[in-house]
């Protein structure tokens, strides 16, 4: 049994060792341009990071191959995997609000940086996006080629309910916004019309902004020159072949007697055997695309036996020839190491039970003088339909295809109160995506 348990876990060790060497080996730039100060535009390829805040500086290679580090000083803007981003000098407003034991407490912060924007619209009326970390965001729009911030304001006022003399013991802080931006985005689409309750519903965030200037332009009838893709809930299927691993261990429970006690002392085999199946992918939009639910359908299968002989004169042997229809629902997170191309997995399996062979057995070898027939049994199990586990995997995607590896572990299939059996499982399986 340790013989198994050492080569079903050597083989995805083994596996998910080179795959990081390879990963760490290989780069991540992506096919991109940036925009020099003289306003030539020089295609290569950028250090894609999959950001969520904005970059303060990128990597760049042209046609000589040699590395470039450019800021936005340096540079007049960049585009990478159709996002692009702009060097602006803006006015970066901080609103950090914390609640504490002690109360709210407010830090508003004004300065003016030059930064990379990125670009929400691009056209006559263009919105721009700058984040850095959880307490700075701030939305601008362009006027005579200065890039104007959006004024949102995060104002403290507190409230006191009751006094004792001059001191205030009963007092609260109330975050209010001074939306100065409704009035700004009213004066840049003043040739719209728009009307105020509307223009109200826009808060200040990239979705409604971004959405604002859409119906602007649709009420144009204009086509936009360039839009930042949406994130929405992607949905992908495929199909999955590969080979399946399976050891089987089991374990007493107390001391209540069983027929089929003697099997925890089996050492079986391992079993290698085809497995394939369908899977749908549904990705959770958020800054880096970067999450998804996982659910594949897959039939598989194991043979397993093994056999042994006591000191006194007995045989033992026992073997199990299962197949099951799998399902797996899992977390899936991609650009791991910051590889668009990496992903791990981790979620539950339920498999249920097709069809089985199962058979016991204890006898007496030839030599013995007992009366064989008083000593030969043959035993044949009742097996649970449904099996429940863990599953846990990594691999590789590149375009239409993927390499898997992944590890299961399952609560077995013995219904027996004095046996506790487990299933391992390693998968090694190939992916088209359709």
């Amino acid at each position: 049994m340790e013989q198994n348990r050492v080569i079903i876990f050597r083989i995805p060790l083994m596996l998910i060792f080179l795959a990081a060497v390879t990963l760490f080996s290989q780069v991540s730039y992506k096919s991109g341009f940036i925009v020099t100060l003289q306003s030539d535009t020089v295609y290569g390829k950028i250090d894609y990071k999959v950001w969520v805040d904005c970059p303060e500086s990128i990597d760049f290679k042209g046609a000589s191959e040699t590395i470039m580090s450019y800021d936005a000083s340096e540079i007049k803007g960049f585009g990478v995997r159709n996002e692009h981003y702009i060097s602006a000098l803006v006015e970066v407003d901080s609103n950090a609000v914390s609640v504490n034991t002690m109360g709210i407490e407010l830090d508003q912060a004004h300065s003016f940086m030059t930064v990379f924007l990125k670009v929400l619209i691009e056209d006559e009326k263009s919105l721009y996006e700058y984040i850095d970390g959880p307490d700075i965001k701030c939305y601008y729009y362009k006027a005579d080629s200065v890039f104007i911030l959006l004024e949102n304001e995060v104002i403290l006022k507190r409230k006191m309910n009751q006094y004792e003399g001059n001191r205030d013991v009963n007092s609260h802080g109330v975050i209010k916004e001074n939306r100065v931006y409704l009035e700004q985005l009213a004066q840049l689409f003043n040739d719209w019309g728009i009307d105020r309750y509307h223009l109200n519903s826009t808060e200040y965030d990239k979705k409604t902004l971004k959405n604002l200037f859409e119906e602007y332009y649709s009420f144009t009838e204009e086509k936009i020159e360039y839009k930042a893709p949406d994130r929405r809930i992607r949905m992908e299927f495929g199909l999955l072949a590969g080979v399946s691993f399976t050891y089987l261990n089991f374990a007493l429970l107390g001391t209540q007697d069983s027929d089929l006690n003697f099997i925890s002392d089996l050492d079986f085999s391992l079993s290698s055997n085809i497995s394939g199946g369908l899977f749908c992918n549904f990705s959770i939009p958020d800054n880096r695309n970067s999450q998804s639910w996982y659910n594949k359908l897959m039939y598989t299968s194991y043979s397993v036996d093994a056999f042994s002989e006591s000191d006194d004169n007995f045989i033992y042997s026992s073997q199990f020839d299962l197949s099951y229809l799998k399902l797996f629902s899992m977390y899936r997170y991609n650009g791991l190491f910051a590889n668009e191309n990496l992903f791990v997995n981790a979620g539950f399996s339920l498999g249920y039970l097709l069809a089985n062979t199962n058979f016991s057995t204890i006898k007496l070898q030839e030599e013995s003088t007992l009366t064989p027939q008083l000593y030969e049994k043959e035993i044949e199990t009742d097996l649970k339909s449904l099996e429940l586990g863990v599953a846990v995997g990594g691999g590789l995607k590149i375009k239409n295809f993927s390499i898997e590896l992944g590890y299961e572990y399952a609560n077995g299939m013995i219904p027996s109160k004095s046996l506790r059996g487990r299933v391992h499982r390693v998968y090694c399986l190939f992916g088209y995506w359709f």
